[in-house]
């Protein structure tokens, strides 16, 4: 799948704590009528899946070994929010956020493992709530500049417990 500036581009270790050593579960959840889901999946392992509901069982992929894969994902991918629970742990890297999903309150609450070296910006709620709570090894946000967060009405524990974070998040409209 050719990486456009829709398409979201995230890294998982598979080998660490979650569903098995061999699977990635992809955080997507239920909503309002406004979370349709028809996202394309490339699971860097010559793997295709199309999501069409956030609790398809495509959300789910094994791979033939445990390792690191590069996932991109592509088209209506509703909201993803992995709120402290699920592969939390597997995502090590976001890469590019896309502008083909939304990011809800928690949306990588507890990724401890996680460094966004990605420099755009994430389609954005109006809740950043605990949205990069836990994530303890997140340092900076190359890409903050060009988030949008004039909309956004809560930002509470959105930082909470990222104890090397040091980015620059002063030109964001609080």
């Amino acid at each position: 799948m050719p990486v456009s500036a829709d398409t979201a581009v995230l890294t998982f270790d598979t080998a660490t704590s979650g569903t098995s050593s061999t699977q990635v579960q992809l955080p997507f959840v239920a909503g309002s009528p406004a979370h349709t889901y028809n996202c394309e999946v490339d699971w860097g392992d010559s793997s295709l899946s199309t999501i069409t509901a956030y609790n398809h069982t495509e959300i789910l992929h094994t791979y033939a070994t445990s390792g690191v894969y590069t996932v991109k994902l592509k088209g209506a991918c509703g909201e993803w929010t992995f709120e402290n629970s699920g592969d939390k742990l597997k995502l090590v890297s976001i890469d590019q956020f896309g502008t083909s999903m939304i990011y809800g309150p928690g949306a990588f609450h507890g990724c401890a493992n996680m460094k966004a070296p990605a420099l755009d910006a994430p389609q954005l709620g109006t809740s950043l709530e605990s949205f990069f709570n836990g994530c303890s090894s997140l340092d900076t946000l190359p890409g903050a500049a060009a988030w949008q967060t004039g909309s956004v009405t809560t930002f509470a524990d959105m930082f909470r417990g990222c104890t090397v974070f040091n980015g620059d998040i002063s030109m964001w409209d609080t």
